[in-house]
């Protein structure tokens, strides 16, 4: 409160820089006469240039004690309640039934989620099919963890921009993004889906993702 009574006599007389349209939004709801500009948030495309011709399934098999699986869905991100690992937990849930071949592996350092999602993978007995893989630092890995997988998802509750977003893209793997993010582009584009942040629509999307070329 009190930074935004120390900006607000100054707010339009600066150019704010934002990463999304999404952000532009937040900002003019605090600062109706703000002026911004969009630039969005960058990867090194450099870092992306050898995306595999095939997807290579047994990537992930360091992280199954050699199990291979027929599809693969990731998602990345720090393993807190804002990025919605439940609501993509409890969809994969449903999308096991009709592509029982197909695994979840999810990265990330723990935030104090942790708990919570291995006991939700208890409940809905999928210890078999979610992995929690936890943070992957090293830049080749995390390039083959998204660039071999059949899709990215992530269903956060928020994000001004979503790096991961970007750096699936740029590995070659279509998204499944929520509407609380700013990637509806991806529909456009025919790279991704942008649904409800809601464990069927996230059903729904990934199963189509799937079934598609």
């Amino acid at each position: 409160l009190w930074l935004k009574l120390f900006i607000k006599p100054y707010a339009d007389k600066i150019k704010w820089h934002v990463t999304s349209a999404k952000e532009t939004q937040d900002l003019l709801s605090v600062f109706p006469d703000a002026s911004a500009v969009i630039i969005p948030n960058g990867i090194n495309l450099v870092d992306y240039k050898n995306i595999p011709e095939t997807k290579d399934r047994s990537f992930y098999k360091k992280y199954t004690a050699g199990k291979t699986f027929s599809n693969v869905i990731v998602s990345m991100g720090r393993l807190h309640s804002v990025k919605g690992f439940d609501i993509l937990i409890n969809a994969f849930a449903e999308i096991i039934k009709t592509k029982p071949g197909t695994a979840l592996f999810i990265a990330g350092e723990d935030f104090g989620e942790k708990k919570n999602l291995q006991d939700l993978i208890g409940k809905l007995r999928l210890e078999n099919n979610v992995f929690l893989v936890g943070q992957i630092d090293d830049k080749d890995e995390k390039f083959n963890f998204l660039a071999n997988a059949n899709v990215f998802a992530l269903a956060s509750h928020n994000e001004n921009f979503g790096i991961a977003y970007a750096e699936a893209l740029a590995s070659g793997t279509p998204i499944v993004a929520s509407k609380n993010t700013p990637w509806f582009d991806v529909e456009k584009y025919n790279c991704g889906k942008w649904v409800k942040n809601a464990p069927e629509a996230f059903t729904n999307a990934i199963i189509e993702v799937l079934n598609s070329d």
